[in-house]
């Protein structure tokens, strides 16, 4: 009886201390940045904006998205993807498709495709990469390869959030395809939150 009851004692102990160890891991990771990308009037869509922190931060965990091809469209515009990640390109079109990018950080030609099929292309080199399509010069997107999961694409409107972040001083940066990118720097070593604007202007 005892002995037993000693060991229920030391199980909800381990249990505690574990909840508490988990609790403070999670608390680490609390920080937030958050804010609005601006684009003068009639200048597109903010939208098609891509903010990112720069640099390795905490352990990466690689990502898969998926661009359609739409209307003789990129759909979306823009992605961001871990090292490491995968983007599967599919075709939604009843015509033919071709996928190919010669851009540093990847290259790729995925050949013809037709509608219903789909090519995964995996990136592991940090960097920007511009894909096209040979069928439809007009067809193009953009990929942010990423050495940490800490992006995010600005909603129309052009507010954005990036949150779950160590503690830290980060560099901050907008990018969009009609624009200079723009950088700052935001300090979450003794606050949780930071609000930022990044107003991109030629």
């Amino acid at each position: 009886m005892q002995a037993n009851r000693m060991r229920r004692i030391l199980g909800v102990t381990v249990m505690v201390a574990v909840g508490l160890s988990i609790g403070r891991a999670n608390a680490a990771n609390d920080r937030i940045v958050k804010g609005t990308v601006m684009l003068p009037p009639d200048a597109g869509s903010p939208h098609d904006a891509l903010v990112y922190l720069e640099g390795h931060i905490g352990s990466p965990t690689p990502t898969k998205m998926v661009i359609d091809q739409k209307d003789s469209t990129f759909i979306p515009h823009v992605v961001g993807v871990v090292v490491g990640g995968t983007v599967e390109f599919r075709n939604s079109d009843t015509i033919l498709h071709n996928v190919f990018s010669t851009s540093p950080a990847k290259h790729f030609d995925l050949g013809m495709f037709g509608r219903g099929e789909s090519r995964t292309v995996s990136f592991d080199t940090p960097g920007m990469v511009e894909v096209r399509c040979n069928v439809h010069p007009k067809m193009h997107a953009f990929i942010l390869v990423s050495e940490n999961n800490y992006f995010a694409t600005p909603d129309e409107r052009g507010d954005f959030e990036i949150n779950g972040l160590p503690a830290g001083r980060y560099k901050l940066h907008a990018w969009h395809e009609g624009f200079p990118e723009k950088e700052t720097w935001v300090n979450l070593e003794d606050a949780t939150l930071r609000t930022v604007e990044m107003r991109l202007q030629k």
